[in-house]
């Protein structure tokens, strides 16, 4: 075999081998799709009959589809692309105990006319009514009522039984309909919810939470006694940092007096099962979220404490520390960063390697003759083919420096009090300066880019 054979033979080779695993890649993942399909059929069910679109009209694929996990349950989604001449849906579903949780669309090339936003309670009305008739559930009909009378223009709250209604508008371009679950005082369960958002007049998103929760027990304590208890708590709490010396226990935390009095209560549970009140992360039980503050910010860039106190029978079930990163200071999530980089630079690994080969193998043959096309007489230049696998391999190692760029973690005065003790509805609330801010930095946004 002569030395120019070898070499065609050698590039033939490492062709045919590329094919073959793309071409069995594809197999694989039609294989896995194609043995689920009732998760396309009920998406594009739900979008003939719920949502209102005549999916006859677009050519449907499906794009991608995971098994997943939804605090322990297994969840199935997908992705799906709608196309026609007028424009171009993407569809993601998530799929629950065989039952839709959440649908969100993705709008683009349609006619920019937008619907009014008033408009958007007659869709919500719609929407309900169209999958109480898919479901056979009543409910929806429960919440459709509420609409009766709603301005889609301002922001309203109201209540119906165990069920409260929250409209908000945002800039009269955004109108989020969410539906939570109350007790009997008007105690919140938050994750117990169905949400119904509208974009610029158009359906986004729809989420239903509502049959997943149940709600137990009654709330028998105070906010004023789950804070003593909270207070009680801080006292026995201790926690460890590492220094040059070793590991330190830091305790002995003085309290910020005006942190106090921020007690929220709610149904909640943790969502890690081996966590959750019961190993069962559905079923919420009344609890005070008591945050509190302290004077100075303590080794290790603590603030204050977080303390969940069960309100039905007064135990303490979450103690843990509220956290100012440091610039100087190692990250509280710098193990989970890691985790994440990790993780990503594997998955890009392999194509970034294969890439990576190819491109310096192009160079090599490019750099030692002409490269000819079939079907042409026209010789491809060497010095044009070398720049553009140079080009080509420099694309990759940028992409792997953007890829090993490490984070930076948020420069804080070590020496300020942290202004951030108290959390209303679980999270914890913005000075008004930072309230101010935040609104601006959000107006800014949505103005300019939406």
């Amino acid at each position: 075999m002569t030395k120019h054979v070898k070499k065609h033979f050698l590039l033939s080779t490492v062709l045919f081998s590329l094919l073959l695993i793309s071409c069995l890649y594809s197999f694989l993942s039609t294989s896995v799709y194609a043995a689920e399909p009732d998760v396309q059929d009920k998406t594009i069910a739900i979008l003939d009959e719920v949502v209102g679109v005549n999916t006859a009209e677009y050519v449907t694929s499906l794009d991608s589809l995971s098994d997943k996990q939804f605090h322990s349950l297994p969840q199935k989604e997908a992705y799906i692309t709608l196309a026609s001449a007028e424009g171009r849906l993407g569809v993601r579903t998530s799929f629950l105990n065989n039952n839709l949780r959440r649908i969100y669309i993705s709008y683009s090339k349609l006619p920019v006319e937008y619907p009014a936003v008033d408009t958007t309670v007659g869709m919500a009305k719609g929407f309900l009514e169209s999958y109480q008739n898919y479901t056979g559930e009543s409910f929806y009909g429960e919440l459709e009522s509420m609409l009766d009378g709603v301005d889609a223009t301002k922001n309203t709250t109201k209540s119906a039984g165990n069920i409260k209604l929250t409209v908000s508008n945002t800039h009269q371009k955004n109108v989020n309909y969410v539906w939570t679950y109350t007790d009997e005082n008007g105690i919140i369960a938050r994750s117990k919810n169905v949400i119904l958002s509208y974009e610029r007049g158009r359906l986004k998103t729809f989420t239903n939470n509502w049959p997943l929760y149940t709600v137990a027990g009654t709330p028998k304590i105070s906010g004023e006694e789950a804070t003593e208890i909270a207070i009680e708590a801080t006292k026995n709490y201790s926690y460890e940092v590492s220094t040059e010396n070793g590991a330190l226990t830091v305790t002995g935390f003085e309290i910020a007096p005006e942190s106090l009095g921020h007690e929220v209560l709610g149904y909640l549970n943790n969502p890690d099962p081996s966590l959750a009140r019961g190993g069962d992360p559905f079923t919420l039980y009344p609890s005070w979220y008591v945050p509190i503050g302290f004077v100075k910010s303590y080794p290790g860039a603590v603030t204050g404490i977080r303390v969940t106190v069960w309100a039905d029978t007064g135990e303490v079930s979450i103690t843990e520390p509220m956290v100012v990163n440091l610039f100087s200071e190692t990250p509280a999530d710098e193990e989970a960063i890691k985790d994440g980089f990790n993780q990503c630079s594997t998955m890009l690994a392999v194509p970034i390697a294969i890439t990576a080969l190819f491109s310096v193998f192009g160079v090599a043959v490019v750099s030692r003759k002409k490269v000819k096309f079939a079907g042409s007489r026209k010789l491809f230049p060497r010095l044009w083919a070398t720049l553009m696998c140079g080009i080509l391999f420099s694309a990759v190692l940028f992409s792997v420096v953007m890829v090993a760029t490490p984070p930076v973690a948020a420069m804080v005065n070590p020496n300020s009090k942290a202004d951030i003790y108290a959390a209303y509805d679980t999270n914890p609330p913005q000075i008004d300066s930072e309230k101010k801010a935040a609104n601006n930095v959000t107006s800014y946004i949505i103005d300019y880019f939406f």
